[in-house]
């Protein structure tokens, strides 16, 4: 079975179980908006599914958030809270936030 790729109908798809509270879906349609595939970009919704992926205990979403506050995504750059996303996704043994983790405590960026 083939099929080409199809931006729109996955985003369609990715809003119909994200509205279902599926974590993972929540990241994908924010992932979707903050980078314009299969629609165009808006980091406010984009910042607005993670949000949703978080409060659905999604621990790449904490890590997602994490960026999204290190580098001004739909909101203000705020290291002190990617930090925090960093670290909570970290202590939940995602292993990229322990290096993003890693990185804010080399550089400095949000550790007190």
């Amino acid at each position: 079975i083939s099929e080409e790729q199809n931006d729109d109908k996955a985003l369609k798809l990715f809003l119909k179980a994200a509205n279902d509270n599926y974590h993972i879906a929540q990241v994908y349609l924010s992932t979707s908006y903050r980078y314009g595939i299969g629609t165009e970009i808006d980091y406010n919704l984009a910042i607005y599914w993670m949000n949703k992926a978080i409060n659905n205990e999604s621990i790449c979403g904490q890590l997602c958030l994490g960026d999204y506050y290190e580098y001004g995504i739909g909101t203000d750059i705020d290291l002190n809270k990617a930090f925090y996303w960093y670290k909570k996704s970290a202590n939940n043994n995602n292993k990229t936030a322990l290096f993003h983790l890693g990185k804010c405590y080399e550089l400095g960026k949000g550790v007190e």
